[in-house]
């Protein structure tokens, strides 16, 4: 039996890499699609946060932070390929748990 939790963290990489962040009102939507040996995930989300500014830009240099990024996943599909190299639909709640990963683990990994 295939497990699609040992590809948890490469997809969690995918979408931390391709991520587009809109401000709070306007969140922005990224597709990601990973594809690793005998798995296939196509998802999208939206994301969204709060972009603060710091320093004068005369006596302090400004900077921009983003925190309170909120990922919320919006469509998500994939398959395994099987042995007879067949594609295998992966279980909605196979799908579901990723989703949930996903929407916990990646605002973290966005904020700077």
């Amino acid at each position: 039996m295939k497990n699609l939790k040992e590809h948890y963290e490469p997809i969690l990489e995918a979408c931390r890499g391709c991520a587009e962040v809109g401000d709070e009102y306007d969140p922005i939507s990224t597709g990601v699609c990973y594809e690793e040996d005998d798995v296939c995930v196509d998802m999208s989300f939206l994301a969204s946060g709060r972009y603060h500014e710091d320093g004068d830009g005369y006596y302090t240099p400004r900077e921009t932070y983003l925190k309170n990024v909120r990922v919320s996943a919006e469509e998500i599909t994939g398959y395994y390929i099987n042995e007879d190299g067949e594609e295998e639909d992966i279980p909605d709640s196979e799908l579901n748990d990723l989703c949930a990963y996903i929407e916990k683990e990646l605002p973290s990994l966005l904020e700077y």
